[in-house]
This record gives structure tokens, C-alpha cells and sequence, in this order.
């Protein structure tokens, strides 16, 4: 499919896409849960140990052993010892941070000189700057009280200890005292201490259970299990698909055995913010040099108070003030403002993963990005795509050694409006590479409307897919008029997925009828057929296998 300035839509490349922006609507669950990196309110979870072996110095193993002479805590609470907890954090200057989750004391030795269980599992930190991350540890008292109007803990104090200290040590266990300072004056709290016990090996040495411990995960679960915008549970339970089984992964099958190269993803990171619940995930393919970003769709409340989120506001953290190829005014450049702070919630994250990606790349030469996601999704991915490809412009400016972004692509599906008029071509000059597929009853690509001040702008291609006509697609947008798709009677389904599985389905036939003689279809269809129902397929962990739960 071409547009009428020549550029090709790439339908295997939107195939796999497809699978990896539906597939992100799966959560990780991994077994040791001390590996979350925090970003203000952003954990990242590695799941590929040979990454994590690249991108990080080494592992820190810490065990926290008592508490001394603690404060007394809450106030109005004098007489009564705290009940303490402690939370453990990897201080870092290189954006990310690792941090643990809440600490309990032993019951049986609650005081104000409390002991921690002995027998509980070493805390795993990845270490990226050996000589100057810090190792944080902070102590609340967690007692119910009536006299905490804000908060539900009190802090007790906080202690900190340079890991460069450590480098100084060895790589033997040892315990160490640290003196508690007042959370808030930063002064010590007569004797009051702490004493753990560590140990910090780089990756060369380190224990292989504990790199193997930071990027296991148990399972893969829905992130909402209401059959709204999930994948194959709408599927199984509307049983509407052209096919019971109809899979992302198996249209990729079908279109790489016809030659169409769509390619594995694997995972390699996941993103969410718990402020925002805005969600990611990180997938690369090292041979194809290809590293994808893709944005979870609405699926909880947080997420509807985003969509709705739609005052337009100035864009004042991605686009640098310098002139642009669209040649706009950026102080005009308008964007929702719901999007825009979803996104930036989890930003710093998404730009460390992807330099982390193309620095632990030993071979040299340029990468491809590609950014997509579904509805909510789609229109994170769009800003994504955007500050992604203004820092393309920026690497290629400094003309940095090593490895480099060579392209910026994004592919959306059911994606809202973003931002204004001039947004929108301030987009499309700097990331010509943006196609936006939905289906043409799909309700939320009309959305947020275009008049007056609220003057929202598609970006990118228009791929517009229908049940009864050929698919088509243009440089410009191309909108039914939002009365004409409620009266279509489909305007929530065809937002589903099952709904754009069939329209790519119908895609993907004129497709291989263009390329594959008419006797050897029917045996192309048959083979991942026969694989999806009788189950002699071993699907992968890759972008387009999330939406089965492998």
C-alpha cells in the first residue's frame, strides 16, 4: 500500500508492531521483587540477564541485621515503642535508582532496638556507578495513631552509605554501622544506627543465581481482565475473529512464510509508573538492530483520567526551542495535556533504556527505533515517537561515537489526537516514518475533537482499514465524522482488538494474494493453522507471543 507521496506502508513491520502494542497490555511478575528500578514513581523490571549484564557495573547483595536506640516515633506516641519498617533504595546520578519494597521488622523483637528476620533473602541491587552510587535506607514507624493527619508512617531517620566505600573492601561480606540522620534537618539522632551487612561484586564475579534472580519472571498476567481492550480473551469470549485461533503470532508465521520479513521481539524491560499507571515495554532484536518501545492502552481508572485530560498545554521538556524542518514557532506548538504528563512520567526511564540499548551494542553502527501502542497507547506513543526522534536529531548533530539511532519509526493503532495543528506538522517533518492504522468505525481516533481552541491535528500516514472495502491510505487525515461512526452501531468494537485482527486478517490475504501463486496459499494458511489448533507450536517469548501469556 502506497501513499500518494510514494511512501510504502510496511505491513509486516505494522504485523509485528501490532503484536507488541496489544501485548502490552501484560503485566510481569517476577520472582525476586528487589530488582524494581524507580524513576519518581517508575519501576523498570529487566528480564534479560545478558542485558542487565551490559548495562550495569555489578550486583550489591545487602542483608539488613538490627536497629539501635531508635527514636521513640510518632508524636503523641512517646511512651509507646514504633513499630518500624525500613525501605532500601540504590541513590543513583545516572537517572535510574533501584528500590526495594517495604522491610518489616521481626514481630517478636519490636522495639526501639528491633532485629530483622535472619532468615529472610539478600536484597539485590544492580550496580551502574560503583564509585558514585549510594546505598539509602529509611526507617517509618508504621503504628495506627490518630495523630498522623497526612501520612500513614512517620519517619524515624535515614542513614546512607557510599558504594565506592565498599570498592575499598573486597568482595567479602561484611557488616557495617550507619549513624541515622533526621529526614528532615539531616542532623544525627544521638546514637541512633543501623547495621547491615553487604557486599558488592562486579558482573564478571557475580553470583549467577543472583543475575538470574534480577530477570526471572514467573508468569505474564493481564493488566485488566474486563473485555474491553484486551487481546485473546475478547476473541475467545466473542468468538467473532475469522478464525477461533487468530493470533499476532500467527499471522506473522503466515507472512514470513511468504517471504515477508517481520521479525522476532523479545522483551527486554518493563515500564510502569504507578502515579500516572502509565506502562511500557521494551523489546530489541539485536541481529535486526531493531529496539521497540510499546505503550499500554487505557485500562484502569488512572487511564481514563488522562484520556480526559484534554486541555492543551505548551510543550515545555521535549522539543528544544530551536527553529525545526517544519520551520514552526515553537511556543505555538499546543499538546493534551494528559498525554503529555503520562508520558513524562516515565521518559526518563524510556530514553535511558533505549541509550543503555545502543551502548552495550559492541558492534557499532546505526539502530532502528520503532514506537507503537493501542488507543491510550497510541497517542503515548506518538509523543514518545516525537522526543524520540528530536534526540535522534541531537546525537546526529553531535556526531557522538559508537552506535547511533539511524531511523525513528512509529505505527499506532486506534491512536486519539495528540496536539494542534502545529504540532502536527512540526511532527511530520522531523518523523516522516509515522503511520496511524485504525479501523474506519473506530470512535477513538475521532477524539479529542477539532474546533476552536481544543484544534487537535492527526499526525502521520492515515491508514484507514474497513470490513467491506480495500484499505487505504493517505498523507493527510482522514476522519468520518464522530455521528457517522455512532451510527455505525460498532464504534466501541471496532476499537477492540479482535476487530483490528480481522481487518489486518483481511490485510495480510490481498497481501499474500499480490505475492504468493493462488495453489500455494491455501497450504500457507494450513501450516500455522494446524500449528494454532492441534498445539505442536511452541510459541516464543516474544512481542507477538505476550498476547497468548508465554
Amino acid at each position: 500500500m502506497t501513499t500518494p507521496g510514494g511512501l510504502q506502508f510496511d505491513l509486516p513491520r505494522a504485523v509485528g508492531l501490532a503484536g507488541a502494542a496489544f501485548g502490552a497490555y501484560r503485566d510481569p511478575k517476577p520472582v525476586n521483587r528487589f530488582e524494581d528500578f524507580d524513576v519518581k514513581d517508575t519501576t523498570v523490571i529487566v528480564m534479560e540477564k545478558e542485558f542487565l549484564s551490559q548495562a550495569y557495573w555489578g550486583i550489591l547483595e545487602v542483608y539488613l541485621v538490627r536497629a539501635d536506640d531508635l527514636p521513640a516515633g510518632v508524636p503523641g506516641e512517646l511512651l509507646e515503642a514504633p513499630s518500624p519498617y525500613a525501605v532500601v533504595s540504590m541513590v543513583s546520578p545516572a537517572t535510574l535508582q533501584a528500590r526495594s519494597r517495604p522491610l518489616k521488622f521481626n514481630s517478636s523483637t519490636v522495639s526501639r532496638s528491633p532485629v530483622w528476620d535472619p532468615n529472610r533473602p539478600a536484597m539485590l541491587f544492580p550496580v551502574r556507578d560503583p564509585t558514585n552510587d549510594e546505598l539509602r535506607i529509611e526507617l517509618y514507624d508504621e503504628a495506627p495513631s490518630t495523630h498522623r493527619p497526612l501520612r500513614n508512617e512517620y519517619p524515624l531517620g535515614n542513614a546512607t552509605l557510599r558504594l565506592n566505600e565498599l570498592l575499598q573492601q573486597g568482595e567479602d561480606l561484611r557488616e557495617t554501622r550507619l549513624l541515622l540522620h533526621m529526614s528532615l534537618t539531616g542532623g544525627h539522632i544521638g546514637d541512633s544506627s543501623i547495621t547491615i551487612r553487604c557486599r558488592m561484586r562486579p558482573m564478571t564475579t557475580a553470583d549467577p543465581h543472583h543475575l538470574e534472580a534480577l530477570t526471572t519472571c514467573k508468569t505474564l498476567e493481564m493488566s485488566w481482565d474486563a473485555p474491553m481492550e484486551i487481546g485473546l480473551n475478547v476473541v475467545e469470549w466473542l468468538r467473532r475473529s475469522a478464525y477461533d485461533k487468530v493470533t499476532w503470532e500467527y499471522l506473522k508465521d503466515v507472512m514470513e512464510a511468504a517471504g515477508g520479513r517481520v521479525g522476532d521481539l523479545y522483551p527486554l524491560a518493563f515500564i510502569n509508573n504507578c502515579r500516572t499507571n502509565t506502562e511500557a515495554w521494551v523489546f530489541r532484536n539485536i541481529d535486526d538492530r531493531r529496539v521497540v518501545v510499546a505503550f499500554r492502552g487505557t485500562s484502569v481508572t488512572a487511564d481514563w483520567l488522562i484520556d480526559l485530560w484534554t486541555v492543551p498545554v505548551p510543550d515545555t521538556a521535549i522539543r528544544p526551542k530551536e527553529p525545526g524542518p517544519a520551520g514552526v514557532d515553537p511556543s505555538m506548538i499546543r499538546m493534551h495535556r494528559g498525554f503529555l504528563e503520562g508520558y513524562k512520567s516515565v521518559r526518563a526511564a524510556v530514553l535511558q533504556l533505549v541509550d543503555d540499548v545502543l551502548r552495550t551494542d559492541g558492534r557499532g553502527g546505526p539502530w532502528k527505533v520503532e514506537v507503537t501502542g493501542h488507543s491510550l497507547g497510541g497517542a503515548l506513543a506518538t509523543v514518545a515517537a516525537y522526543d524520540i526522534a528530536w534526540n535522534k536529531r541531537d546525537r546526529d548533530r553531535r556526531r557522538q561515537a559508537g552506535p547511533t539511532i539511524g531511523s525513528v519509526a512509529m505505527v499506532t493503532f486506534g491512536a486519539p489526537r495528540v496536539g494542534n495543528f502545529v504540532f502536527a506538522k512540526d511532527f511530520n517533518a522531523v518523523l516522516p516514518d509515522a503511520w496511524r492504522v485504525h479501523n474506519h468505525n473506530d470512535i477513538v481516533s475521532s477524539v479529542p475533537f477539532t474546533f476552536g481552541f481544543w484544534n487537535f491535528t492527526h499526525v502521520g500516514k492515515d491508514v484507514r482499514m474497513a470490513w467491506n472495502n480495500e484499505p487505504t491510505a493517505s498523507n493527510h487525515e482522514v476522519e468520518k465524522w464522530m455521528l457517522t461512526k455512532v451510527l455505525s452501531r460498532t464504534p466501541v468494537s471496532s476499537h477492540l482488538e479482535f476487530r483490528y485482527q480481522d481487518t489486518m486478517l483481511k490485510m495480510v490475504r490481498k497481501w499474500i494474494r499480490d505475492r504468493v501463486p493462488q495453489p500455494q496459499q491455501a497450504e500457507l494458511w494450513r501450516g500455522p493453522r494446524a500449528r494454532e489448533s492441534h498445539g505442536t507450536g511452541t510459541p516464543k517469548r516474544t512481542a507477538q507471543g505476550l498476547t497468548r501469556g508465554t
